[in-house]
């Protein structure tokens, strides 16, 4: 938009303006702004830009102080890089610390990538090119060749620097700095934050009153902006006084929430309400999952370092971890009631979890499974991995929110065989939840059968994860049971006999030609057939036999077929 630095321009001064009936005057604009033209009102935030200006024009309307933009000394940010996962459906960023080099934990994620998530640039190698046809191609960008330090005079050792010019170092420097500033704005609106809670939880929480969705916005709002302020703040790659500075500001404000945790409302029929008062329940519990991750790994680094008695001493010494186990306790019952479907109060009726929803509460779901239990103790740990387990057979595999629970269960059985890892949680030491481990991979093969073709990335999903686990010889598998179960549940999917029209072809016969999946879902069939503990299986190997005749893999499968008798 050509006049948008002009109309932003005295927007931003009318924001300082003398009479208060001005500044109300410039907020409305701002409104109509963020609305048309967002990014011409944000550009230049976190340096000398409009954004920046707006910015701290509002805070000063707010009373939050106008020293956001200069430096404060409380506030540090490391200059270590910070690591960024591959692109995947779910975002497991609280899983890296259990790794003790960002790039196993890569590694490991590299299992849920699909095929139809990855993309390439593809580029068709001629000997003579064109120069007037304009179709060279270099997918990328090359930071170190124009970089000075490959002029004519360098050196051995300019040469070895060339790693630190090159990669994401220049993307790191960016974030860490946005990092920074977002730090310096949490500390500077924490007050705002807190103050507008109080005012509105007496009339928006009181049981049995009628609240006005004014003020219904006004709390869901700070919880939001908490949320978004403190997600970027303890995930970044900050020193550990600043996390530990953000952590206490959280913990403060969280104190505040507490008492209303699980927010309801008896006798309540407004839809709007409720749905604020479910998201404002998942960002309290996505908060205090990240109090929760950020004191483990405090744990776990002076654990490492010799200071156990440091640590224990931080039972009695902090009131971070004093206030937690409460925290804890209560969200742990609300999410075992959410994952079982049933209402959160007496007026409430069980809703089903969408999948943005799930997603937001696995941060504190790992947080709870992987607590180390030496300053706060979750009784529930059991409890909550044998709820989400359960969550994961009973959804339904037309659901958008099956892919989710299974790749989230499927991590948390592979963490347990993987040498890199190291966090707390391991599975084996949960008999109960072996158990259910063993009965949720049986039950794999009913919606690899009826998901089919119609999604590939989430049966690719099940059918290499499948694959893994016998592969690795996984207790969650590697039984005569499981794998007799696995067997027999797998044929369908081949072939189907049915009582009246006879043999049928199964979804594999659905899945396109060329597609990864094909192979994929012959080489687990081998791999059951292979098992030394399960009997030859001749169901299988007869329905896959029918299923592949006359394809292109007729020959791959009679080769693994082979290599899978011997």
């Amino acid at each position: 938009m050509p006049h948008a630095p002009l109309l932003l321009l005295f927007t931003t001064s009318a924001q300082t303006h003398i009479f208060p009936e001005i500044r109300i005057d410039a907020i409305r604009f701002l409104d109509l702004f963020l609305e048309h033209i967002p990014r011409a009102v944000t550009v230049g935030w976190d340096f000398n830009g409009h954004g920046s200006r707006v910015l701290e024009g509002y805070l000063g309307i707010l009373n939050a102080g106008t020293k956001f933009g200069e430096a404060d000394d409380d506030i540090g940010l490391s200059t270590s890089a910070s690591h960024h996962p591959p692109s995947s459906l779910l975002n497991t960023w609280f899983l890296l610390p259990s790794f003790a080099r960002p790039g196993d934990y890569y590694s490991f994620e590299q299992i849920f990538q699909t095929s139809q998530s990855s993309t390439y640039n593809c580029c068709q190698w001629r000997e003579n090119v064109d120069p007037e046809d304009n179709e060279d191609d270099f997918p990328g960008t090359f930071t170190a060749a124009e970089t000075p330090i490959l002029s004519d005079d360098f050196t051995l050792q300019k040469l070895a620097d060339i790693s630190d010019v090159t990669g994401s170092s220049e993307y790191d420097a960016v974030n860490d700095h946005k990092a920074e500033l977002v730090a310096r704005l949490a500390r500077t609106l924490q007050s705002t934050l807190i103050a507008t809670f109080l005012d509105c939880a007496p009339s928006v929480f009181m049981p049995s009153g009628n609240p006005s969705e004014t003020q219904v916005q006004l709390v869901l709002a700070v919880g939001q902006i908490a949320r978004t302020l403190y997600n970027v703040v303890l995930q970044a790659s900050t020193s550990s006084k600043a996390k530990s500075t953000a952590s206490d500001d959280l913990n403060t404000f969280l104190g505040y929430m507490t008492p209303y945790f699980p927010f309801s409302l008896l006798g309540t029929k407004d839809v709007k309400v409720e749905q604020a008062f479910q998201e404002l329940n998942l960002i309290f519990s996505e908060l205090t999952s990240l109090l929760v991750l950020t004191s483990n790994a405090e744990i776990s680094r002076l654990t490492s370092r010799g200071k156990a008695r440091q640590v224990n001493s931080l039972a009695s010494g902090n009131k971070l971890y004093n206030s937690l186990s409460i925290q804890i306790e209560r969200v742990s019952n609300y999410i075992l009631q959410l994952l079982s479907g049933g209402p959160i109060s007496g007026s409430q009726l069980g809703r089903t979890l969408t999948p943005a929803a799930y997603a937001s509460l696995l941060p504190v779901v790992w947080a709870l499974l992987n607590n180390t239990g030496s300053v706060y103790q979750c009784s529930t740990s059991s409890a909550i991995l044998n709820a989400v387990i359960s969550h994961s057979m009973k959804t339904s595999s037309k659901s958008a929110l099956k892919r989710l629970t299974i790749e989230f269960v499927a991590r948390l059985v592979l963490l347990s065989t993987d040498p890199r890892y190291h966090g707390h949680f391991q599975l084996n030491n949960d008999l109960t939840g072996v158990a259910k481990v063993h009965e949720w991979v049986s039950h794999l093969p009913q919606p690899l059968w009826e998901i089919g073709a119609s999604n590939l990335p989430a049966s690719e999903i099940i059918t290499r994860f499948l694959l893994r686990i016998l592969q690795q010889k996984s207790q969650a598998v590697h039984v005569s049971t499981t794998i007799t179960a696995l067997r027999a549940k797998l044929v369908p999917f081949f072939t189907v006999n049915h009582a009246v029209r006879g043999q049928l072809p199964g979804p594999y016969n659905k899945i396109p030609i060329g597609s990864p999946l094909r192979r994929l879902t012959l080489d687990l069939a081998a791999t059951l057939l292979s098992a030394t503990d399960a009997g030859i299986g001749g169901e299988l190997r007869v329905a896959v036999g029918l299923a592949v005749v006359g394809s292109e893999e007729q020959e791959y499968w009679v080769q693994i077929q082979d290599i899978a008798v011997k």
